[in-house]
Formats: C-alpha cells, sequence, structure tokens
C-alpha cells in the first residue's frame, strides 16, 4: 500500500485521529461554504475557489514531504472516474451547505458512512452483520425527518436536503473507490488529480456569467474553505489508506457536535425538535455501528 505519510501499513489508531481530523476540517468547510452563498457567491466561484487554492496547497505539501514522482498516477482512468464522480458529489455537497444550517448538512453527509457499509461488504468483501443493518434503517429514519423538516420550510431547502442525500450516495461509493486505489496509488496523487479535476470543472462555470466580485472577508472565506478543503482532502484519504472504511464510517459522525456549535456561534441557528430527533438517531446509528464492528474484529480468528 502506497503512502506517502512515514508510517506506513495499516494503523487503526493512526486512522482514527486523521479521520477525526478530516471531520473538524468538513464542519469548518461547511461553515465557509454557508457563509459565502449567503453573501451571493454562486456554488460554482465558490468551488473554483476552494478548489484552486487546496490545489497550490496540496502541490506544496506534496513537494515537502513526498518524491515528484509521487504526483503520477498510474491509473489515470480510475483517477478520471473517480475525480468525475467526486466533482458532482462536491457540487451537490455545498448546494446542502449552501441552502441549508451546517448541521442539517452535515447529518445529511453522515448518511454516506452508513451506505458505505453494504457498498464495501459488496466490493471489498467486508461483513455486514444485523445489527448494522438495523443500525441502517434507524440511521434512514433520522434523514426521513431531517427532510421533512425542510420540506415544511420551502423549496430552497428542500433542494437542499435532496442535494445532501444525492450527495451521500455518491461519497459512499468514492470512499471504497479511494480504499481500493490506494492499492497502487499515492495519496498524493488521488489528492491533487480529484483538485485538478475539480479547478478545471469549477473555474468552467466562469462562462455562466454568474461570478461576483469578492473582497474583504468573504474573500477570506473563500480562502479559508480552501485551506480547509485540502485538509479534508488529505487527511482523509490518508484514513481509508490505514483501515476498513466500514471502522472508519462512525467517527464521521462526531462532526455533528462542531456543526451544532457552528451554527448557533456564526448564524444564530437552533435545530427544531424534528431536526434534533433525526439527529439523535443518526448518531445512535452511529455508535451502534462503532459497538458492532468492534465485537466482529474481536471475535476469535479475526
Amino acid at each position: 500500500m502506497m503512502q506517502v505519510f512515514n508510517f506506513m501499513g495499516d494503523n487503526p489508531r493512526i486512522a482514527i485521529i486523521l479521520k477525526l481530523s478530516s471531520v473538524a476540517c468538513i464542519a469548518a468547510l461547511a461553515a465557509c461554504v454557508h457563509s459565502a452563498a449567503s453573501q451571493g457567491v454562486p456554488v460554482g466561484q465558490i468551488m473554483a475557489f476552494r478548489a484552486g487554492i487546496s490545489l497550490v496547497l496540496i502541490a506544496v505539501w506534496g513537494g515537502l514531504i513526498g518524491p515528484l514522482s509521487a504526483f503520477r498516477p498510474r491509473k489515470l482512468r480510475t483517477h478520471l472516474v473517480r475525480g468525475g464522480f467526486a466533482c458532482l458529489a462536491m457540487f451537490l455537497t455545498y448546494v446542502a451547505y449552501a441552502a441549508l444550517p451546517v448541521a442539517q448538512a452535515q447529518v445529511l453527509s453522515y448518511l454516506s458512512p452508513i451506505l458505505v457499509l453494504p457498498i464495501a461488504a459488496l466490493v471489498l468483501g467486508e461483513r455486514m452483520t444485523p445489527g448494522l443493518v438495523l443500525a441502517m434503517a434507524i440511521a434512514l429514519f433520522g434523514v426521513v425527518l431531517i427532510i421533512g423538516v425542510n420540506l415544511e420550510i420551502g423549496p430552497t431547502a428542500l433542494k437542499g436536503a435532496l442535494s445532501g442525500l444525492a450527495a451521500a450516495v455518491l461519497v459512499a461509493y468514492i470512499q471504497v473507490l479511494v480504499r481500493q486505489m490506494t492499492g497502487s496509488e499515492t495519496t498524493l496523487s488521488i489528492a491533487l488529480s480529484f483538485s485538478v479535476i475539480v479547478t478545471l470543472v469549477s473555474a468552467a462555470t466562469w462562462a455562466l456569467g454568474d461570478w461576483v466580485d469578492v473582497q474583504g472577508s468573504v474573500l477570506w472565506m473563500l480562502a479559508a474553505a480552501g485551506l480547509f478543503g485540502a485538509g479534508t482532502l488529505v487527511l482523509n484519504t490518508e484514513a481509508v489508506a490505514r483501515a476498513p472504511v466500514s471502522l472508519l464510517a462512525p467517527y464521521e459522525f462526531c462532526g455533528l457536535i462542531a456543526g451544532l456549535g457552528l451554527d448557533l456561534a456564526l448564524f444564530g441557528y437552533a435545530p427544531t425538535l424534528a431536526a434534533a430527533v433525526g439527529s439523535l438517531l443518526i448518531t445512535g446509528a452511529a455508535i451502534a455501528v462503532t459497538l458492532q464492528r468492534r465485537k466482529v474484529r474481536a471475535l476469535p480468528g479475526r
């Protein structure tokens, strides 16, 4: 397994630390996107700034810690497929970030770790148990509550909720694909190819003519989105290279606390009762998955 960081091979503890750091970056990124969108910046322009800045940071990071050969993809077609899916997932995710409070958008994105479980079972041969199936059902019911809340709010919120749900399905597949790619590709090549593809596609939205002039706090917000985006990409890629995606999936839910805090501190949002219940159900499902996976891993012969 090829990786850029010095601690090589499967290492669940390091993977969990990397995953939690990635989750913190995601919450901060969501807040930046929501803030910029609320001030009239279109999603395509936000993506272009985020991806362009991330591309520069990833290139600098790679130059400092890895050989130049680490930039080179070994299977270009796989990178293009992954990049295409990731670009679409990013657009849908940012539509959700723009239309919804950070915590609600986070909750919808947390569906992807649950969806990872059956995909990992089919593609990677990881084991599914009745307990995991029950946890999936509980999480899905929680998502239904979240969507119901936004259905009552109006079409913009509903569009954000449905976009977040669609993005979660794509991200679940992408996580499994990245796990497969790390067998032959470096972390740097995976991160760099994604950033290049997203930068080119999102920059092309300039031709639509809806980009706006950004300056002051909005410009700083877009720059921060690029920084947090680069951190998310690199940390998550390194995490899934060191442990099964089904082991890491539950830790994605830890960002819900950060999302709620950012909503209250920055935007004055407080969740409704239905949204709170849905969030609790999803969090409970994450805890159940964590316990179930640990139980399976602790069985003799495993």
